[in-house]
């Protein structure tokens, strides 16, 4: 039962990099004669490498999901505008395409050597599905194509589809 409790929405900055998204927690610090500067606690990282995104989710056009793992972990995240919405899941869609497109440079075998007799083994399929995503409609039919304010998210246990 208390598993359940920490699945309640919470306020949480993100922060994307290449290679990873950052949960943290704003706290501001308070003390004489300083000004009221905002710091950062680290709360959870995802590798960018296994992470997909859904970028509509029903109820509301300003939430997305961030899954990683092949959705054995799910955050729900809600943007604080639609414009905040599309410009992350903008960027996220950009370094997912540069990773997949980095692995299929890595499967292209370069210029055959005379010297060189056997090519090393392909990626699996799998490896190639962690760097992806995918749109879902919603109610209204509508799809569509995320870093400096806040947003919510609620993490969504969910068992693995596959």
């Amino acid at each position: 039962m208390k598993e359940l409790a920490r699945f309640k929405p919470m306020q949480r900055h993100l922060f994307l990099h290449e290679r990873a998204l950052l949960f943290c927690k704003r706290r501001e610090e308070h003390g004489e004669g300083y000004e009221k500067t905002a710091s950062y606690s680290f709360k959870h990282c995802l590798r960018m490498s296994a992470v997909g995104i859904t970028e509509n989710v029903k109820g509301d056009v300003k939430k997305f999901e961030i899954w990683y793992s092949g959705r054995e972990e799910v955050y729900v995240v809600q943007a604080p505008s639609l414009e905040v919405k599309v410009a992350w899941l903008t960027e996220i869609r950009k370094i997912l395409t540069n990773q997949q497109k980095v692995l299929q440079d890595d499967l292209m075998p370069p210029c055959p050597a005379p010297e060189r007799s056997r090519l090393s083994p392909p990626l699996s399929d799998s490896k190639l599905q962690s760097a992806s995503y995918s749109s879902e409609e919603t109610e209204s039919g509508r799809t569509s194509p995320v870093l400096t304010d806040p947003v919510i998210f609620s993490p969504q246990p969910q068992l693995n589809r596959r």
